[in-house]
């Protein structure tokens, strides 16, 4: 069947792409000790798809809005797979990058392998993602993509300048795909990363193992995982507007977004050639928080660093936050403008895994912890079905931590972070649940002082090793 791309779309009559939202159902799930197994996937896809009824479903009885999971690399997975192709064997100590693409019938390849080239990286071969179309309705079926995975390798044996090199190629493979218009014919860099990687299509969510055969593979093995389920409240289902994004899934709306948008263009002109354009004008309101926040996390902090930046508390007058938590949103304000919701998000970054809400806190998100160390947050109570005797914590993201018992009052800067590194000798910090705090690294007020009127874009204060991406190269 031929397909048919009218993506990205364009404003007609009462219709502007501007203005599309979504109200969808999100989660996650993960391990406390960082143990990679099977049972972690297949419960975020029994969770995804007891959230069906959060998303639509097309006149053909299975067209769906758009459902998915962002798990870590499924390294036992990939390196079975890289034998069987002849690319070579694939031990643990290897760093290995994965790139998931949706390509068009007669090209895109040539845009990724000149882009992975161009950063110095290189690219084992590829794989083409064993998938059922059958299973899919009329509509999504018309619009299906290749789907093909892209197994890459670095010349440098160090992990984050790795992942800034993925970051340098896919912010170029856009720039390609923009100028000779392959958005139109089904282009998208799905993920591309050392870390993490995303399965999504235009489906519903109880469709996304049936779909996509690794799912279901044993071999598939993850610490964590993070589930979306898409409604498309005023706009239209795309391949492409599925989600996770390649950091995060989102439940509610950006209603700064114009705004957010065009404060992103505006300080475009201080960032390195190379990371521009920030934000994917045809993207929805989720795609371009995903794509700031990623432009955060890969200039050197954190991912909850990032996160707290974009999506701030309400500080300003609080009386009940402290000294140092006012501080760290004071020294940020004059950075970038809040991107406010109502929001619930879940994020992962193939390290951490976490839940959290923006300030005005009317999305809702809880979590529970078994005594096994299984962590299950989402938008809906019950979407895994866990042995309630085994339980051993449970609350909302967004608890006020000032209180003690079980009262709770929407504390919307509260979020929920779980380390699902193994512990090993290289990994980085303790394993464990706990919330996130502000105070992410000196304290805030001392840093605050300290910095004084210092250049906040090249700051490096919450960030891991390796180079910046907005310091140039």
């Amino acid at each position: 069947m031929a397909h048919r791309h009218d993506f990205p779309f364009q404003p007609a009559g009462l219709y502007d792409p501007r203005f599309e939202h979504d109200a969808c159902g999100v989660g996650f799930v993960a391990r406390l000790s960082g143990q990679p197994a099977h049972d972690i996937v297949a419960k975020a896809v029994e969770a995804v798809a007891n959230l069906s009824h959060r998303g639509a479903v097309a006149a053909d009885g299975k067209s769906g809005d758009g459902s998915g999971v962002l798990t870590q690399l499924p390294r036992k997975l990939l390196s079975r797979e890289a034998e069987r192709l002849g690319l070579g064997r694939i031990v643990d100590e290897d760093l290995l990058g994965v790139g998931m693409f949706f390509l068009p019938e007669q090209a895109g390849e040539e845009v990724v392998e000149v882009a992975l080239k161009a950063q110095g990286v290189r690219l084992l071969g590829w794989r083409d993602v064993p998938i059922d179309p059958e299973q899919l309705g009329d509509g999504a079926r018309s619009t299906l993509p290749r789907i093909r995975q892209a197994l890459i390798v670095p010349r440098n044996a160090h992990a984050e300048d790795f992942e800034n090199s993925l970051y340098y190629a896919r912010k170029e493979m856009e720039r390609w795909a923009e100028r000779d218009d392959l958005y139109r014919s089904g282009f998208y860099v799905v993920s591309l990363s050392c870390r993490t990687l995303v399965y999504k299509g235009l489906f519903a969510a109880h469709q996304l193992p049936a779909f996509y055969s690794d799912l279901r593979d044993p071999d598939y093995e993850s610490a964590l995982a993070v589930y979306h389920q898409r409604y498309s409240t005023n706009t239209f289902p795309t391949w492409q507007l599925a989600q996770p994004f390649r950091m995060l899934a989102h439940n509610g709306e950006i209603n700064t977004l114009l705004g957010n948008r065009a404060w992103m263009r505006a300080r475009e002109a201080q960032l390195p050639p190379a990371v521009r354009p920030v934000i994917w004008e045809a993207g929805s309101d989720s795609t371009s928080l995903d794509e700031a926040l990623h432009l955060l996390e890969r200039s050197g902090r954190s991912m909850l660093h990032a996160l707290s930046v974009l999506m701030p508390a309400a500080w300003e007058g609080n009386t009940q936050m402290s000294a140092d938590a006012q501080a760290f949103y004071r020294y940020h304000a004059p950075m970038i403008e809040p991107w406010d919701g109502p929001a619930a998000l879940a994020f992962a970054d193939g390290r951490y895994v976490g839940a959290a809400l923006d300030r005005n806190g009317l999305r809702p998100c809880r979590y529970k912890v078994t005594a096994e160390g299984l962590v299950v947050a989402g938008s809906e109570v019950g979407a895994i079905e866990l042995d309630d005797y085994r339980i051993v914590a449970r609350s909302r993201t967004a608890r006020d931590p000032a209180r003690c018992g079980h009262q709770a009052r929407a504390r919307p800067e509260q979020a929920v972070e779980v380390v699902a590194e193994r512990r090993t000798d290289r990994a980085r910090g303790a394993q464990g649940s706990r919330r996130h705090s502000t105070r992410t690294g000196p304290a805030a007020g001392a840093w605050l002082l300290q910095r004084g009127r210092q250049d906040r874009a090249a700051d490096h204060g919450c960030g891991g090793p390796g180079r910046s991406v907005v310091d140039g190269r």
